[in-house]
């Protein structure tokens, strides 16, 4: 992904925090299907639209279930992933790639 591309990722995932904050399970929702554009396999876009699918499935914010992108939340992993709960090596991204020192818990560090 080219650094362009990252920065507009990180810019969705931002604005969907404040989305998250403002419980806008909506605009939630519209931001991080964007991400999942840009960067079809993003872990915390899928978390977020996990978020809004459990939301949804009450009842309690107006958003049907099927609008949420299942498709989306099946996304198949990529070579050299890992599994759901295993531990990452510290400093390592998917497929075992060192992460440049910028990152922290797999997103920017912002100093």
């Amino acid at each position: 992904m080219t650094d362009f591309m990252e920065r507009q990722v990180q810019r969705l995932l931002g604005q969907a925090e404040q989305a998250l904050d403002r419980l806008d399970w909506a605009d939630v929702k519209a931001r991080a299907e964007a991400v999942l554009r840009l960067d079809p396999q993003n872990a915390d876009a899928l978390a977020l639209l996990a978020a809004v699918s459990r939301d949804a499935s009450s009842g309690e914010f107006g958003v049907a279930p099927s609008a949420v992108g299942a498709q989306a939340l099946e996304v198949p992993p990529s070579p050299g992933a890992v599994p759901n709960g295993a531990p990452r090596a510290s400093g390592q991204g998917v497929g075992g790639r060192a992460l440049p020192i910028s990152f922290v818990g797999g997103r920017y560090q912002v100093k």
